[in-house]
């Protein structure tokens, strides 16, 4: 979209699957199968709408990363995030017009910017931190586990605060997705006209009116002979609320089937507790299968703890898909209109949303016509023209 615009000067990352480029040459020299597999899971690292002579890569970063995380006894994980900080702050000269970076990711580049006069652009990627730890700390208790568990911050948790509170203070703009991710920000001392709201977008060439009605009608008058259709996409663990749709599946019983989309991070004790013969577990998709697996279903239900701005309950709504979410999801559904708002820690919740949408054709009817309807208002291109909107006066496009 910045492309697009005529904004993108340079784009950075840590690993891109080039088109014909020699890691895509490699993999198609594997056996067919893992190569399929394998290709698959590299087009999410592409960029295609962005041409290749704008992107800087660092892959060397990302290997040792992997390295590091995988044989370290006690990882620093935003030590990749850090480095990959570093080299990126290097690539920067006063040849650009700004910089526009993630949080986690952008305090050396920052200050370089600041050195160098340009004005800097801030993502907030999920609520602040500090809320994030808090939630985090009562799922940990919640569920009898130690805090070690896929601990989501560094175990350097003082210098991790110091470092994100420079990052967003060294801000001109930040750019969050949802009034929840907004209000940790100011709960958290950040000024209310330093955040601009932009809600994600959704790709409505994936999800065409006749796709996403496709057989719908029929499978609905006989739903009655087939268990109601559940779905959840995003990595299964204790943050996205993962336990509790699997505790609700325990209750809802043969009623409810439950298909799940995304790595796997259950902690293996309470995956042997909850997991029950009603759950099927996908694992990772490229962003295009996804539509596909959403037909499929009656309902998306994501019962998270915290997000920012989840992209997948956008997806949902595109498919026409009632959704059950929390408020913490960041997303935009209106509560009874396009799905349903419940509480987090809430099974009996979920429980009470999905049967009153299993004996209420009508309302299933309606929510998902609207559901269809909201996510048109979201799109990457409304997207893009707020984000390019709110960017543009502060640049010096003419150095």
């Amino acid at each position: 979209m910045l492309h697009g615009a005529g904004l993108l000067q340079l784009y950075v990352t840590s690993f891109h699957y080039r088109s014909g480029g020699g890691v895509e040459k490699f993999v198609h020299m594997m056996p067919a199968k893992v190569a399929t597999a394998l290709h698959r899971k590299l087009l999410r690292r592409r960029r295609a709408a962005i041409p290749e002579d704008l992107i800087k890569e660092f892959p060397l970063i990302e290997l040792a990363n992997r390295l590091y995380l995988k044989f370290s006894n006690r990882p620093d994980r935003h030590w990749g995030f850090r480095t990959f900080d570093r080299f990126v702050s290097g690539v920067l000269s006063s040849s650009y017009s700004g910089y526009y970076g993630y949080l986690t990711s952008s305090l050396y580049s920052m200050r370089r910017a600041k050195e160098l006069g340009l004005p800097r652009f801030l993502t907030m990627p999920i609520c602040h931190w500090c809320l994030g730890r808090r939630l985090m700390h009562d799922e940990y208790a919640r569920w009898g586990m130690e805090r070690d568990y896929a601990e989501p911050y560094p175990w350097d948790a003082d210098r991790f605060d110091v470092e994100m509170t420079e990052e967003l203070d060294l801000a001109n703009l930040i750019v969050a997705g949802s009034e929840f991710v907004i209000d940790s920000l100011v709960q958290n001392g950040i000024a209310k006209n330093m955040v601009l709201l932009n809600p994600s977008g959704v790709d409505l060439s994936l999800y065409t009116q006749k796709d996403a009605r496709s057989g719908f009608h029929f499978e609905r008058r006989h739903r009655r002979q087939r268990p109601f259709r559940i779905i959840s996409v995003g990595k299964l663990g204790l943050r996205k609320g993962t336990l509790d749709l699997l505790a609700a599946a325990q209750q809802l019983g043969n009623s409810v089937e439950v298909r799940l989309l995304g790595g796997n991070e259950l902690p293996e004790r309470l995956q042997k507790q909850y997991w029950g013969g009603n759950i099927e577990h996908v694992g990772h998709l490229p962003y295009r299968e996804v539509p596909s697996m959403l037909r499929w279903a009656d309902a998306f239900v994501f019962p998270t703890i915290f997000e920012g701005s989840s992209l997948a309950s956008y997806e949902a709504l595109a498919a026409g898909l009632p959704v059950i979410t929390t408020p913490n999801c960041g997303s935009v559904v209106r509560d009874g209109i396009d799905g349903w708002l419940i509480p987090i820690r809430s099974p009996d919740a979920i429980c009470s949303a999905v049967t009153r949408l299993m004996e209420d054709e009508d309302m299933w009817l309606r929510m998902s016509n609207s559901a269809s309807q909201r996510a048109r208002e979201f799109t990457w291109e409304r997207y893009g023209e707020t984000l390019v909107s709110a960017l543009t006066p502060h640049l010096s496009l003419e150095s």
